[in-house]
């Protein structure tokens, strides 16, 4: 299973959704003559993601309690957003919510779902995250090295960040880009040699050391891929740099 990140990964969950709710729709009715059929609906006439979602939530809430249904369309919301990073917002809890989370036959798919989707107020659920805002001087090391990326690092990790499928693996919403400072910073100086996990998919290329660059390149580039494509990372300090290059000058790799 390929699985996207980020706004895709919305458009993953509506889709898969869709798809769950048709083949439960089938099953309920395959054998029965005249089964109606769910209509397609034009690209243009699809509201937002967040929406189509609390649609969902409603429907599955309406479905029989035992229903297969319900079921099919929890699986579908599951699958859809699995290995996201970003929690599916909501401006309040979804109609229907409190109808899923009483329903015991409902508890293990639920619960899936409990840590990604959010709304203000909500208990239960891990911290998010912040947005850390940047002084000036920080946002011109964010500028100097989006440009730096693009001219050093845009080859193998493409201009939007995603990568080559199993050779230079995605940014966005990565778990090593979104990781510790200390890792990220050893990555681009020493390089990566032999396959790395990302995302759930083993990539294979071979990432070159870039420790010719100084503390302030290497911390402008880290800083631009961990507030690029909708990440909210700490900016990384030319200081904090140094120091693991100093700890790490006698190590080859990260």
């Amino acid at each position: 299973m390929i699985l996207l990140k980020g706004p895709r990964a919305l458009l993953s969950l509506v889709l898969i959704c869709s798809a769950a709710l048709a083949f439960a729709q089938i099953g309920d009715n395959a054998d029965k003559p005249g089964a109606p059929h769910l209509p397609l609906v034009p690209a243009d006439k699809i509201p937002p993601a967040p929406t189509i979602i609390e649609r969902r939530v409603v429907l599955t809430a309406a479905q029989p309690q035992h229903g297969r249904r319900s079921l099919a369309l929890l699986d579908g919301m599951i699958a859809g957003a699995n290995g996201s990073r970003r929690p599916l917002r909501f401006a309040q809890e979804p109609a229907g919510w409190s109808t899923l989370t009483g329903n015991p036959a409902l508890a293990t798919r639920v619960g899936k779902l409990h840590e990604i989707v959010v709304w203000p107020g909500k208990t239960g659920l891990a911290a998010i995250a912040a947005v850390i805002r940047v002084t000036t001087e920080q946002q011109a090391h964010f500028e100097i090295g989006k440009t730096l990326f693009t001219t050093i690092c845009a080859a193998c990790h493409q201009f939007s960040g995603r990568g080559l499928d199993g050779v230079a693996p995605p940014l966005p919403d990565s778990e090593w880009v979104l990781g510790t400072h200390e890792c990220t910073v050893r990555i681009a100086l020493h390089g990566v040699s032999g396959p790395i996990k990302v995302a759930n998919r083993m990539h294979r290329g071979d990432m070159p050391a870039h420790g010719a660059l100084d503390d302030q390149q290497i911390s402008s580039i880290l800083t631009y891929v961990q507030r690029e494509w909708g990440h909210h990372a700490p900016h990384v300090d030319p200081a904090h740099v140094g120091a693991i290059r100093a700890s790490t000058k006698n190590h080859s790799d990260a």
